[in-house]
């Protein structure tokens, strides 16, 4: 059989075929479409955070090797004995066989791999020994159903497995260090430089930390206090003006700028869900109006997810302590002159006051069911549907 090598293209994540790896495609398992069974697999490349438009050699020596049929074999292979022989024990000393005998599927032969797993994704991770970078396969697994398992490979060695991606053991096959690698790695990935990237010539594409670098400009102009470059960066649509001035108005107000609060504003955002939330908490009732004035749906969400419901869990914290909550009083009472409605229900069925039900403290959920009726205006229109409220509990 004739061995195929990669044409890449710019794209950082694509799709291959893996002829013998198609046991690999469990459809009671594997998340999403059924291609595994015609064998082809999601790849995902990691880029390494530099100029060259394409994966590294080591990169590309790992892809070509898995797209080798005889390669695919030994893979399989070894991963079948690693399954049987270091898998299987170490789950057996926390998921009994005994109580859960579906999850250890026998594995007499390479072909009952397919009773195990189902491939969801191969990433190809950016660090390499010899040539050839260390690879993960992304599985859904009897053996866990919820997370599934990860199996971490250097070329046909299985080198790990679990439920996280750690590199511990790839730092030990590799002979390294794992504490300078791993902080060498989060330095690189929480690196915050403040500039634009721009695709190369050679396919007219972002790489996906360029993508990143990119989406955190405007955030970055944000936290250096460069409103004019945010400004001028909306005017020359260097960005979106949406959904990211929605949510830099709402760290604004968090942050107290003021500056980008009074221009953000004006810019009439489209998602006003969080502005509002945060200037509740601060109690900025002149910014509260303008968001209404401007159309803001003050009901827009329900239940746990209302101002209401979240005004209330702030009346429990302070009681349990022993903390004046007069400043939560005058939130709510803003809040029901300006028509918030506490009974509007999720579609569970709660409404906002299922934040005094769940307290399972009965003198606490007692007292606060005080505080919260004395708090609300007696003015209100909606007094008389609360009071009966309580009043039928």
């Amino acid at each position: 059989m004739k061995n195929s090598s990669l044409e890449f293209k710019g794209d950082w994540e694509l799709e291959l075929k893996l002829e013998k790896f198609k046991i690999l495609n469990n459809s009671e398992y594997t998340r999403g479409s059924e291609k595994p069974s015609e064998g082809l697999f999601n790849f995902e490349i990691f880029d390494e955070f530099n100029s060259n438009p394409d994966p590294e050699n080591y990169q590309l020596n790992t892809i070509n090797f898995l797209l080798n049929p005889d390669n695919q074999s030994k893979v399989l292979t070894s991963l079948w004995k690693y399954s049987r022989d270091i898998i299987y024990p170490h789950y057996k000393t926390f998921i009994w066989e005994s109580e859960y005998p579906e999850c250890y599927p026998q594995l007499t032969k390479v072909e009952d791999l397919n009773k195990l797993y189902g491939i969801d994704r191969i990433v190809i991770k950016r660090i390499g020994h010899e040539d050839f970078a260390y690879y993960i396969f992304n599985c859904s697994s009897c053996l866990d159903y919820e997370h599934g398992i990860t199996v971490t490979l250097y070329k046909d060695i299985v080198i790990d497995h679990g439920e996280e991606w750690d590199d511990k053991k790839v730092c030990e096959h590799k002979g390294i260090d794992y504490n300078s690698y791993h902080e060498k790695a989060v330095k690189e990935f929480n690196r915050r430089e403040v500039f634009l990237t721009k695709p190369h010539e050679k396919y007219g594409k972002l790489k996906p930390w360029q993508k990143k670098q990119n989406d955190y400009y405007p955030l970055g102009l944000y936290h250096e206090n460069r409103l004019g470059d945010f400004l001028l960066g909306l005017e020359d649509k260097l960005f979106p003006e949406e959904p990211i001035c929605s949510r830099v108005l709402e760290l604004s107000i968090l942050h107290e700028k003021e500056d980008f609060v009074e221009n953000l504003i004006e810019r009439n955002v489209n998602f006003k869900y969080g502005a509002f939330k945060e200037a509740l908490k601060k109690d900025r009732f002149d910014i509260m109006d303008k968001l209404l004035q401007q159309g803001y749906n003050i009901n827009e969400k329900v239940a746990q997810s209302s101002h209401f419901y979240d005004t209330i869990g702030f009346i429990v914290k302070a009681i349990k302590s022993e903390e004046t909550y007069d400043m939560y009083t005058k939130r709510l009472h803003y809040l029901l002159d300006n028509n918030l409605d506490p009974y509007l229900e999720d579609k569970w069925g709660r409404n906002s006051f299922f934040r005094i039900k769940r307290i399972e403290d009965k003198k606490l959920k007692f007292v606060v069911n005080i505080a919260v009726t004395n708090a609300i205006n007696l003015k209100s229109n909606i007094f008389t549907r609360i009071r009966d409220k309580f009043k039928n509990k």
